[in-house]
């Protein structure tokens, strides 16, 4: 479950493994499309074919971790509340699926969608929200998420 996150956090002495190939199992859940993603497909093979334990601190080198600290749930927390203050959800929402869907585009069809996206982004209310925050010296209060997985340019 922790590789479909979007960051990863452990504490010292932590260890994570798929221990799939141990038990007679095969990567389930799309372990074997998004491990790859994270730690590249050497680092993976091995991860899945071994299924043996990696320290934090091993994790945080390969990539399949993005933070060791002391209290991996309080720093998880702390990044949330940060993005959860500080970015309009609709943005987030609409990075995710750019994210996801980098995978199989070409520079010149990111670049498309991207163009797309961003003559909507400047039609919401989100941007005047920011800029106002900003010139007030205050955080910005963006309303919820507006729209849906097919959104892409509709408002």
């Amino acid at each position: 479950l922790a590789i479909a996150a979007d960051r990863r956090f452990a504490q010292p002495g932590a260890t994570l493994a798929t221990s799939f190939s141990r038990l007679g199992l095969i990567a389930e859940y799309g372990v074997a499309w998004l491990l790859p993603r994270l730690v590249g497909v050497s680092a993976a093979t091995e991860l899945l074919m071994t299924a043996r334990a990696v320290p934090a601190e091993e994790a945080l080198a390969i990539g399949l971790v993005d933070e060791v600290a002391d209290d991996a749930f309080a720093s998880a927390l702390a990044w949330a509340r940060h993005v959860a203050a500080t970015a309009a959800p609709t943005a987030l929402a609409v990075i995710k699926r750019q994210l996801l869907a980098a995978d199989t585009q070409s520079m010149p069809e990111s670049v498309d969608l991207s163009l797309i996206e961003m003559r909507a982004a400047f039609r919401r209310d989100d941007l005047a929200e920011a800029i106002a925050a900003r010139m007030e010296g205050r955080e910005p209060r963006f309303p919820g998420y507006a729209g849906g997985p097919d959104a892409a340019g509709s408002d």
